[in-house]
Protein backbone atom coordinates (compact mmCIF):
# COMPACT_ATOMS: atom_id res chain seq x y z
CA UNK A 1 0.00 0.00 0.00
CA UNK A 2 0.79 3.79 -0.51
CA UNK A 3 2.56 5.77 2.14
CA UNK A 4 0.12 8.45 1.01
CA UNK A 5 -2.80 6.17 1.44
CA UNK A 6 -1.16 4.91 4.79
CA UNK A 7 -0.92 8.53 6.09
CA UNK A 8 -4.36 9.48 5.20
CA UNK A 9 -6.54 6.52 5.96
CA UNK A 10 -4.57 4.45 8.59
CA UNK A 11 -5.27 4.28 11.80
CA UNK A 12 -2.04 4.82 13.65
CA UNK A 13 -0.81 4.99 17.39
CA UNK A 14 2.23 7.70 18.41
CA UNK A 15 3.70 8.68 21.80
CA UNK A 16 2.27 10.28 24.36
CA UNK A 17 4.46 12.24 26.62
CA UNK A 18 2.79 11.83 30.13
CA UNK A 19 4.48 10.69 33.45
CA UNK A 20 4.66 6.73 34.66
CA UNK A 21 2.32 6.11 37.35
CA UNK A 22 2.71 3.64 39.92
CA UNK A 23 6.12 1.53 40.91
CA UNK A 24 7.08 0.71 36.69
CA UNK A 25 3.85 0.96 35.57
CA UNK A 26 2.89 3.33 32.53
CA UNK A 27 -0.15 5.58 33.23
CA UNK A 28 -3.05 5.28 30.60
CA UNK A 29 -1.83 6.69 27.40
CA UNK A 30 1.73 7.51 27.94
CA UNK A 31 4.10 6.07 25.36
CA UNK A 32 5.64 2.48 26.04
CA UNK A 33 7.46 -0.40 24.31
CA UNK A 34 5.58 -3.75 23.91
CA UNK A 35 6.28 -5.61 26.67
CA UNK A 36 5.83 -2.74 29.52
CA UNK A 37 3.27 -2.54 32.23
CA UNK A 38 0.90 -0.12 32.03
CA UNK A 39 -1.61 0.93 34.90
CA UNK A 40 -5.51 0.99 35.14
CA UNK A 41 -6.13 -1.90 33.18
CA UNK A 42 -4.28 -0.43 29.70
CA UNK A 43 -1.94 -2.36 27.95
CA UNK A 44 1.20 -1.51 25.80
CA UNK A 45 -0.06 -2.06 22.30
CA UNK A 46 -0.95 -0.51 19.14
CA UNK A 47 -4.13 0.95 18.54
CA UNK A 48 -4.70 -0.97 15.34
CA UNK A 49 -7.03 -4.24 14.66
CA UNK A 50 -4.28 -6.12 12.81
CA UNK A 51 -1.44 -6.76 15.32
CA UNK A 52 1.15 -6.63 12.45
CA UNK A 53 0.22 -3.05 11.67
CA UNK A 54 2.62 0.07 11.67
CA UNK A 55 2.54 2.04 14.87
CA UNK A 56 4.06 3.38 18.29
CA UNK A 57 2.88 1.37 21.53
CA UNK A 58 1.30 3.56 24.12
CA UNK A 59 -0.73 2.42 27.19
CA UNK A 60 -4.47 2.13 25.98
CA UNK A 61 -7.43 -0.87 25.34
CA UNK A 62 -10.30 -1.89 22.99
CA UNK A 63 -13.35 -0.28 24.28
CA UNK A 64 -17.19 -0.18 23.43
CA UNK A 65 -17.93 3.05 25.01
CA UNK A 66 -16.21 5.88 26.95
CA UNK A 67 -16.71 4.28 30.24
CA UNK A 68 -14.61 1.67 28.97
CA UNK A 69 -11.93 4.09 29.19
CA UNK A 70 -9.47 5.01 32.51
CA UNK A 71 -8.83 9.08 33.27
CA UNK A 72 -4.73 9.48 33.04
CA UNK A 73 -3.16 10.07 35.99
CA UNK A 74 -4.22 13.98 35.83
CA UNK A 75 -7.64 12.82 36.56
CA UNK A 76 -8.66 13.36 32.47
CA UNK A 77 -11.21 11.13 31.39
CA UNK A 78 -10.56 9.10 28.32
CA UNK A 79 -13.11 8.48 25.36
CA UNK A 80 -13.43 5.22 22.93
CA UNK A 81 -13.17 6.22 19.71
CA UNK A 82 -12.56 4.14 16.24
CA UNK A 83 -12.33 7.01 13.85
CA UNK A 84 -9.30 9.06 13.07
CA UNK A 85 -9.89 11.25 9.63
CA UNK A 86 -13.06 9.50 9.04
CA UNK A 87 -11.78 5.84 8.46
CA UNK A 88 -14.00 3.96 10.94
CA UNK A 89 -12.41 0.26 12.42
CA UNK A 90 -14.20 -2.39 13.39
CA UNK A 91 -12.02 -1.93 16.66
CA UNK A 92 -12.44 1.07 19.06
CA UNK A 93 -9.58 1.76 21.22
CA UNK A 94 -9.38 4.44 24.40
CA UNK A 95 -7.31 7.69 23.66
CA UNK A 96 -7.11 10.47 26.14
CA UNK A 97 -9.62 13.58 25.72
CA UNK A 98 -8.99 17.12 25.20
CA UNK A 99 -12.58 18.27 25.71
CA UNK A 100 -12.02 20.20 28.50
CA UNK A 101 -7.71 19.95 28.60
CA UNK A 102 -5.09 21.01 26.33
CA UNK A 103 -3.42 17.34 24.58
CA UNK A 104 0.59 16.76 25.93
CA UNK A 105 3.14 17.06 23.82
CA UNK A 106 3.65 14.57 21.46
CA UNK A 107 -0.06 14.09 19.93
CA UNK A 108 -3.31 16.59 18.70
CA UNK A 109 -6.24 17.24 19.40
CA UNK A 110 -9.24 15.99 16.80
CA UNK A 111 -12.56 15.95 16.16
CA UNK A 112 -13.65 12.43 16.11
CA UNK A 113 -16.48 10.07 16.30
CA UNK A 114 -17.20 7.14 19.03
CA UNK A 115 -18.84 3.78 17.74
CA UNK A 116 -22.30 5.91 18.43
CA UNK A 117 -21.50 8.35 16.03
CA UNK A 118 -21.33 10.90 18.86
CA UNK A 119 -18.68 13.77 18.12
CA UNK A 120 -15.64 13.06 20.93
CA UNK A 121 -12.26 15.32 21.18
CA UNK A 122 -9.53 13.03 21.38
CA UNK A 123 -5.97 13.00 21.49
CA UNK A 124 -4.51 11.96 18.33
CA UNK A 125 -0.77 10.72 18.64
CA UNK A 126 1.36 11.75 16.01
CA UNK A 127 4.45 10.12 15.32
CA UNK A 128 7.71 11.73 15.67
CA UNK A 129 9.81 13.26 13.07
CA UNK A 130 13.42 13.32 12.52
CA UNK A 131 13.71 13.97 8.82
CA UNK A 132 11.40 17.28 8.80
CA UNK A 133 14.08 20.49 8.90
CA UNK A 134 17.01 18.55 8.31
CA UNK A 135 20.37 17.91 5.65
CA UNK A 136 21.48 14.35 5.17
CA UNK A 137 24.91 14.10 3.28
CA UNK A 138 26.58 10.64 1.98
CA UNK A 139 29.88 10.04 0.22
CA UNK A 140 28.41 6.76 -0.75
CA UNK A 141 29.50 5.81 -4.61
CA UNK A 142 26.90 2.62 -5.58
CA UNK A 143 28.48 -0.21 -7.66
CA UNK A 144 26.20 1.57 -10.99
CA UNK A 145 28.56 4.45 -10.37
CA UNK A 146 31.77 2.84 -10.23
CA UNK A 147 31.29 1.12 -13.32
CA UNK A 148 30.61 4.52 -14.97
CA UNK A 149 33.98 5.79 -13.78
CA UNK A 150 32.86 7.89 -10.89
CA UNK A 151 35.40 8.74 -8.39
CA UNK A 152 33.96 11.14 -5.92
CA UNK A 153 30.06 11.18 -4.72
CA UNK A 154 28.31 13.66 -3.32
CA UNK A 155 24.67 13.49 -2.34
CA UNK A 156 22.86 15.53 -0.37
CA UNK A 157 19.15 15.62 0.89
CA UNK A 158 17.11 18.04 2.49
CA UNK A 159 13.92 17.51 3.51
CA UNK A 160 11.54 20.90 4.33
CA UNK A 161 9.88 21.81 7.48
CA UNK A 162 7.17 19.11 7.93
CA UNK A 163 3.56 19.06 8.71
CA UNK A 164 2.27 16.86 10.86
CA UNK A 165 -0.88 14.63 9.51
CA UNK A 166 -2.70 11.42 10.47
CA UNK A 167 0.71 8.91 11.18
CA UNK A 168 3.34 10.79 9.95
CA UNK A 169 5.01 14.15 8.49
CA UNK A 170 4.90 15.39 4.81
CA UNK A 171 7.38 18.36 3.42
CA UNK A 172 9.55 19.18 0.53
CA UNK A 173 12.16 17.80 -0.34
CA UNK A 174 15.05 18.21 -2.33
CA UNK A 175 18.15 16.80 -3.23
CA UNK A 176 21.96 17.80 -4.70
CA UNK A 177 24.17 14.79 -6.71
CA UNK A 178 27.88 15.61 -7.36
CA UNK A 179 29.87 13.05 -9.29
CA UNK A 180 33.09 13.48 -9.99
CA UNK A 181 34.27 11.02 -13.74
CA UNK A 182 38.03 9.98 -14.00
CA UNK A 183 39.74 10.82 -17.24
CA UNK A 184 39.07 7.03 -17.83
CA UNK A 185 35.80 7.35 -17.68
CA UNK A 186 33.88 5.61 -21.09
CA UNK A 187 30.85 7.30 -19.82
CA UNK A 188 31.70 11.30 -19.23
CA UNK A 189 35.42 11.74 -19.21
CA UNK A 190 36.77 14.04 -16.56
CA UNK A 191 33.54 15.54 -16.56
CA UNK A 192 31.55 16.89 -12.71
CA UNK A 193 28.30 16.49 -12.70
CA UNK A 194 25.80 18.04 -10.67
CA UNK A 195 22.17 16.48 -10.76
CA UNK A 196 19.28 19.13 -9.05
CA UNK A 197 16.18 17.06 -7.53
CA UNK A 198 13.80 19.70 -7.27
CA UNK A 199 9.57 20.09 -6.31
CA UNK A 200 9.12 16.78 -4.64
CA UNK A 201 7.89 16.19 -1.56
CA UNK A 202 8.37 13.36 1.51
CA UNK A 203 6.03 11.60 3.36
CA UNK A 204 6.92 9.85 6.20
CA UNK A 205 5.51 7.51 8.69
CA UNK A 206 6.01 5.56 11.72
CA UNK A 207 9.12 7.22 12.17
CA UNK A 208 10.99 7.65 15.80
CA UNK A 209 14.62 8.82 16.73
CA UNK A 210 15.85 5.17 15.48
CA UNK A 211 14.25 5.33 12.36
CA UNK A 212 10.88 4.51 10.08
CA UNK A 213 9.79 5.10 6.98
CA UNK A 214 9.69 7.79 3.82
CA UNK A 215 8.28 8.15 0.43
CA UNK A 216 9.22 10.92 -2.64
CA UNK A 217 6.54 11.90 -4.50
CA UNK A 218 6.51 14.41 -7.77
CA UNK A 219 9.61 16.52 -8.57
CA UNK A 220 12.10 16.85 -11.46
CA UNK A 221 15.83 16.34 -11.95
CA UNK A 222 18.57 17.93 -13.96
CA UNK A 223 21.93 17.57 -14.43
CA UNK A 224 24.92 19.88 -15.53
CA UNK A 225 28.25 19.00 -16.73
CA UNK A 226 31.66 20.67 -16.78
CA UNK A 227 35.39 20.57 -17.50
CA UNK A 228 34.74 17.50 -19.49
CA UNK A 229 37.71 16.05 -21.57
CA UNK A 230 35.05 16.27 -24.68
CA UNK A 231 33.10 19.61 -25.00
CA UNK A 232 30.33 18.02 -26.25
CA UNK A 233 29.80 16.21 -23.17
CA UNK A 234 29.20 19.63 -21.36
CA UNK A 235 25.70 20.65 -20.47
CA UNK A 236 23.55 22.64 -18.41
CA UNK A 237 20.07 21.77 -17.75
CA UNK A 238 20.03 18.11 -19.09
CA UNK A 239 17.20 16.16 -17.89
CA UNK A 240 17.98 13.75 -15.74
CA UNK A 241 14.93 11.45 -15.51
CA UNK A 242 16.81 8.47 -15.23
CA UNK A 243 17.56 9.84 -11.36
CA UNK A 244 14.37 10.40 -10.33
CA UNK A 245 13.05 7.77 -11.35
CA UNK A 246 15.25 5.72 -8.68
CA UNK A 247 14.63 8.37 -6.42
CA UNK A 248 10.85 8.65 -6.53
CA UNK A 249 9.76 5.67 -4.16
CA UNK A 250 7.61 2.74 -6.07
CA UNK A 251 6.76 2.11 -1.76
CA UNK A 252 7.84 3.36 1.12
CA UNK A 253 11.34 3.39 1.91
CA UNK A 254 13.47 2.54 5.46
CA UNK A 255 15.61 4.15 6.98
CA UNK A 256 17.75 3.69 10.14
CA UNK A 257 19.51 6.13 12.67
CA UNK A 258 21.98 4.99 14.95
CA UNK A 259 24.84 6.74 16.51
CA UNK A 260 24.06 10.09 13.94
CA UNK A 261 24.36 8.04 10.89
CA UNK A 262 21.59 7.28 9.16
CA UNK A 263 21.51 4.31 6.44
CA UNK A 264 18.69 3.94 3.87
CA UNK A 265 18.68 0.38 1.72
CA UNK A 266 19.70 1.16 -2.32
CA UNK A 267 17.11 0.21 -5.19
CA UNK A 268 14.47 0.49 -2.93
CA UNK A 269 13.99 5.10 -3.81
CA UNK A 270 14.99 7.77 -1.99
CA UNK A 271 18.66 7.15 -3.23
CA UNK A 272 19.86 7.67 -7.03
CA UNK A 273 20.51 4.51 -8.13
CA UNK A 274 19.12 1.31 -8.26
CA UNK A 275 21.61 -1.40 -6.78
CA UNK A 276 20.69 -2.62 -3.68
CA UNK A 277 24.18 -1.52 -1.68
CA UNK A 278 23.02 0.72 2.06
CA UNK A 279 23.79 3.80 1.82
CA UNK A 280 25.80 6.13 4.77
CA UNK A 281 24.50 9.92 5.49
CA UNK A 282 25.41 12.13 8.00
CA UNK A 283 24.22 15.85 8.92
CA UNK A 284 26.60 18.38 8.18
Amino acid sequence: MSLWRSISSALVCGLVAVACAGAGDHAPYAACTPGDACSSSTVCETATEDSSAVGIAFCTHSCMFDDDCPSDETGTKGVCTDAFDGDESSVAFCYRSCESSPCPAGSTCVQTLDPLDEHVMACQPTAPDPLGGSTWVSDTISPIAKSDGVTQSTYTMTFGASTTVSGGATGDFGATLVQVFAASSNVYPGCTETTTFSRATFAELASSSAGGVVEIVGGSATSDRTGCQSPSDDVTGEGASMYIEQVESQSATPFTIAGGTMTIQGGTGVVPFGDAVPWTFTQP
